[in-house]
């Protein structure tokens, strides 16, 4: 295993999931640096109480089945040992997602309670789209229903007479529900009638419109089968060479709503859907990706619509995962960062892996975890004791403060010791887990030999993101949060999109009672790759994070005042090519390779980046694909529960 991401990590795990396999395989993960989890790393700083420090914002869509089952098979395994009783219990539901709006130059919020959708508990896990046009049309009927000062009947009267329908069901409903929902529309343009102030009948139009629209499109264009499924191979070869926001108004959308609606907006956000990161374009989503996956969210999700971690990536999932895989025999190799994979004489298959040992390990193996509180974790630097940071045994250990960065320099000791590892000799099977943005530099020979290697290389893109985390002395009421608590804030203007409460982490942390913090918000955007002044992308954030700290800070917490930080803000931009974020732009989906497709025959693909059906960057995404390369590893039928098989 080259990586040690979600999806590295769920090939391992299934690759010995049952003593059968275990007798078969053993497992080897190499990971750069000291701690697991790839973009979803985090790390448990002890000078600074404790605190969790992430790589961004990690929320949960309940659409993830893959990803939790995953978590819960790793904790009933660990039989308390896991951070919480159960898996259950390492996850918070968010109860509000706010929208914010730009209204003639002032950003206003409209919130949206959020909850189970009547298919929460189907034991079917594919997408019901033969349900969906009555599920929306309901959601649409309540949602009126919930507006202050309405009048007259509901608009969606003759659309959900439509949608229930006894002998109207499933594909046969799309045509005459988006039609109905059309004339919902034109009605509610009659200013003044329906009781409501023009920026909800604003919001409400969209809505109606939007979905009026993915039902015309879906139908239109085949991505509904007969048979009651999406279909993926019809949306990556007729639509995913469209754009989103064109395949919409292709079907009839709006101009306003393609235009300006809140939600869209805050939809590209959440993929960071902005080739090089550059915000001043509208951004770029290959519309059978999009569709797919906003179903997905809107219609698959499961006991919560999002949910928070109580706790970090890494203390909820990677340190878990870790402790189940080393307690069944895999082995573990920090601090080695891959430089090479070549091939076999024929080009057929990966013949050696050329990797450098950043650092010394005298001790057999490196423990890297840490005890916070009754739970293991993952510093937030490594643990230098355990390491021999001498580049020559002769010379004496070189002291702290050195801080050498082995997450992002592949040998930032300059040790250039090489080690090259050989097919039947130290390994006959490869699973490639690191990230996407990294392979260019690791698999020429790849490229070289296989075009269609290359052309992922070249043509599925990466973003570098940022992120701030804020531990203030106010709770939510006082800041005057505009979501309250347990909120998700998306849409909002930069330099961070993105907002979420993550007070949940309080309890975790160690924190003196004279200085606990009262609220922590968590929030990320895109970072561009150009900059004017040629600044370093470190530099960049510490001036976007007091950007913030203004009147964008200000929009979400009226309440919000600087003397209200408990420490400074902890910016971070996520640069390096193995922490940059793979989009999907139009064009580019039918560039990706299936994880049991790399082209070689002992090489298997990890990660976010392959083909899946979602095609997008989530840990979704990373534990299905994780799970194909398990099961191209052992040639045989992938087990994993849920859609994506």
């Amino acid at each position: 295993m080259l990586g040690g991401g979600a999806g590295s990590l769920t090939a391992a795990f299934e690759l010995t999931a049952t003593p059968a396999l275990r007798d078969r395989f053993e497992v080897t993960v190499y990971q750069q640096g000291w701690r697991l989890g790839g973009k979803g790393a985090s790390g448990r700083n002890l000078e600074e109480h404790a605190r969790i420090e992430e790589h961004g914002l990690h929320v949960w869509f309940g659409f993830y089945d893959n990803a939790f089952r995953l978590m819960e098979r790793c904790y009933e395994e660990l039989e308390g040992r896991a951070p919480e009783a159960s898996w259950a219990d390492a996850f918070v539901p968010l109860e509000r997602l706010v929208l914010m709006d730009d209204i003639d130059g002032e950003w206003l919020p409209w919130c949206l309670e959020v909850s189970h959708s009547a298919v929460d508990e189907r034991s079917d896990s594919r997408l019901p789209v033969l349900e969906i046009p009555r599920e929306g049309v309901r959601w649409l009927y309540r949602f009126w229903r919930s507006l202050p000062g309405v009048e007259g009947p509901n608009p969606f009267e003759e659309a959900l007479a439509i949608a229930e329908g006894v002998g109207l069901m499933g594909i046969d409903s799309y045509r005459p529900v988006a039609a109905a929902l059309r004339d919902a529309v034109a009605k509610l343009e009659l200013d003044g009638v329906w009781g409501l102030s023009p920026r909800a009948r604003r919001i409400l139009t969209w809505l109606a419109d939007a979905f009026a629209t993915v039902l015309t499109g879906s139908y239109e264009d085949g991505l509904i089968t007969d048979d009651g499924d999406f279909d993926e191979a019809q949306a990556v070869a007729v639509v995913d060479g469209e754009e989103l926001r064109a395949w919409l108004t292709r079907h009839g959308a709006r101009h306003d709503t393609v235009k300006h609606a809140s939600f869209l907006r805050a939809f590209y956000d959440l993929a960071f859907a902005y080739p090089a990161g550059d915000r001043s374009q509208p951004g770029n989503m290959a519309a059978g990706m999009a569709v797919h996956n906003l179903l997905r969210i809107l219609f698959m999700h499961r006991g919560c619509f999002m949910a928070r971690l109580r706790g970090g990536m890494g203390d909820v999932m990677f340190a878990p995962l870790y402790m189940a895989l080393r307690a069944r025999g895999v082995r573990f190799e920090f601090f080695r960062s891959v430089s090479n994979l070549g091939l076999s004489d024929d080009r057929s298959c990966v013949a050696s892996i050329e990797m450098l040992a950043q650092v010394a390990v005298p001790k057999a193996e490196y423990r890297p975890l840490i005890e916070c509180d009754g739970r293991c974790c993952w510093p937030s630097k490594p643990l230098w004791d355990q390491l021999d940071m001498r580049v020559d045994p002769d010379v004496p250990r070189i002291p702290e403060p050195l801080d050498p960065d082995f997450e992002r320099l592949p040998d930032p000791l300059h040790r250039r010791e090489r080690k090259v590892l050989r097919r039947g000799r130290e390994f006959h099977e490869v699973v490639l887990g690191i990230p996407l943005g990294a392979l260019g530099a690791i698999c020429p020979e790849l490229s070289a030999a296989n075009p269609r290697f290359k052309e992922m290389v070249e043509q599925v893109p990466t973003v570098m993101t940022k992120s701030l985390q804020l531990w203030l002395t106010k709770d939510a009421a006082a800041l005057g949060s505009v979501g309250g608590s347990a909120a998700i804030i998306g849409g909002h203007a930069e330099p961070y999109d993105t907002c979420a409460d993550m007070s949940q982490m309080i309890e975790l942390e160690s924190w003196p009672p004279a200085s606990t913090p009262r609220h922590i918000a968590y929030l990320a955007s895109v970072l561009e790759d150009a900059d004017p002044a040629g600044r370093h992308p470190d530099d960049r954030v510490g001036g976007a994070a007091d950007g913030f700290l203004g009147a964008p800070a200000a929009a979400l917490w009226p309440g919000f005042e600087p003397a209200d930080l408990l420490r400074p803000p902890l910016s971070r931009a996520n640069h390096s090519a193995s922490e940059r974020y793979v989009i999907s732009p139009s064009g580019t989906t039918s560039c990706r390779l299936a994880p049991g497709n790399s082209g070689f025959s002992n090489l298997h693909l990890a990660g976010d980046w392959t083909k899946t059906p979602f095609n997008v960057g989530c840990v979704e995404a990373a534990v299905v694909s994780g799970a194909h390369a398990a099961a191209a590893t052992v040639k045989s039928r992938n087990t994993i529960e849920g859609r994506g098989q």
